[in-house]
């Protein structure tokens, strides 16, 4: 009987208004320097990596940052640095040219932002495809500026 009034009471109350739980708060849009800032940052690591410098396409990400692909899970750039370095920047590999498509930025609070996009790495090689797909990142806004926290590629 208790359950009956307990289901009753909050039929009741969701009829009136003001009494309804609020719907989320919107996600803050992201400003136009607030994407600039993010985008430049992409821009300035890809540019690293096009000139064979990993140390500055690694560059964004927090030494504490994790990273999500194939391989599965890596915590801390020291790790993220050496997968890199077997995968594309090790000695026999061409890395190829990297460029990211279709960036989108959303803010998920004064301090953290989501980008999504796609990566594409081309001329890789004779017999080679281009490496491509998704990317998620998730950023926070440090005294050093913009940082990867996380990075889920695939």
């Amino acid at each position: 009987m208790k359950h009956t009034a307990l289901l009753v009471a909050l039929a009741l109350l969701s009829w009136f208004p003001g009494c309804s739980p609020a719907p989320p708060a919107a996600s803050p849009v992201a400003t136009g320097q607030e994407v600039g800032d993010i985008v430049t940052m992409l821009e300035v690591s890809t540019q690293g990596w096009n000139r064979g410098e990993l140390d500055t396409f690694l560059v964004p990400y927090a030494e504490d940052a994790t990273f999500v692909g194939r391989r599965g899970l890596l915590r801390g750039k020291p790790a993220i640095r050496a997968q890199y370095q077997s995968s594309y920047f090790g000695a026999g590999r061409v890395r190829g040219t990297l460029r990211f498509e279709g960036i989108e930025v959303r803010m998920l609070g004064p301090r953290h932002a989501l980008a999504v996009g796609r990566y594409v790495v081309t001329e890789r090689g004779a017999g080679q495809e281009d490496a491509t797909g998704f990317f998620s990142l998730a950023l926070e806004r440090r005294a050093e500026g913009w940082r990867i926290i996380h990075d889920h590629s695939s």
